[in-house]
């Protein structure tokens, strides 16, 4: 199923071909989307551990399938698989996941820093896409992410892998996707994935046995 996944994206994106040497807005019906995470008001989450860390944390690699822009997030389409536009990010994926990493790490009380640190953490964006399955009479706006954490211990000579941390969102609409719900969409994905993350039993472990 990857496969045949990886092979329509590579048909879309080859169709984007058209646009090369012009603006990802030139195009008509690409829209690009403002996304950004605004962690919960209140700690839904349990804690990543029980003290303050100081926590080096490097940038996030884009292991998505190839494509022509870095900022390519999805596509939407009509009924009959007629391609209605490509999905733009702005900013990049890489640093739309950094963000939401450190505003969750430093929510539940740790302290980013570039020296000195008890951990440094990297890590890779396995997915972040948005699409749509179309009938004569709705849109099923999906949107999907997930992410993988490496985290070292000060002192250690290796990264342990974390996650996938996924999630996949859904809302129907019977009106044409509109930048609002995909926004939204995305959004919740993500805001999902780093509940997940701060939840997890393994990574808190590690934190809290520093």
């Amino acid at each position: 199923m990857m496969s045949c996944l990886n092979l329509r994206r590579g048909f879309m994106v080859a169709v984007l071909l058209i646009c090369s040497g012009v603006s990802m807005t030139a195009c008509p019906g690409n829209k690009i989307l403002n996304l950004d995470y605004k962690p919960p008001k209140a700690a839904e989450a349990l804690p990543l551990s029980v003290h303050a860390l100081r926590i080096n944390l490097l940038n996030f690699v884009d292991k998505r399938a190839a494509q022509i822009d870095v900022q390519l997030i999805g596509f939407r389409q009509a009924a009959f698989d007629v391609q209605m536009g490509a999905v733009y990010s702005s900013p990049p994926v890489t640093k739309i996941v950094r963000q939401a990493v450190q505003s969750e790490l430093t929510r539940t009380g740790h302290i980013i820093v570039t020296k000195n640190e008890d951990f440094t953490i990297e890590g890779e964006i396995r997915t972040y896409w948005l699409s749509t399955e179309t009938t004569l009479l709705y849109w099923d706006v999906i949107g999907e992410i997930s992410i993988l954490l490496k985290v070292k211990r000060n002192g250690s000579d290796s990264f342990i892998d974390f996650g996938p941390f996924s999630n996949r969102n859904v809302e129907r609409t019977y009106l044409n996707p509109s930048v609002e719900i995909m926004e939204r969409v995305l959004g919740l994905s993500l805001e999902n994935v780093m509940q997940r993350m701060s939840s997890d039993s393994e990574l808190a472990r590690v934190f809290t046995n520093n």
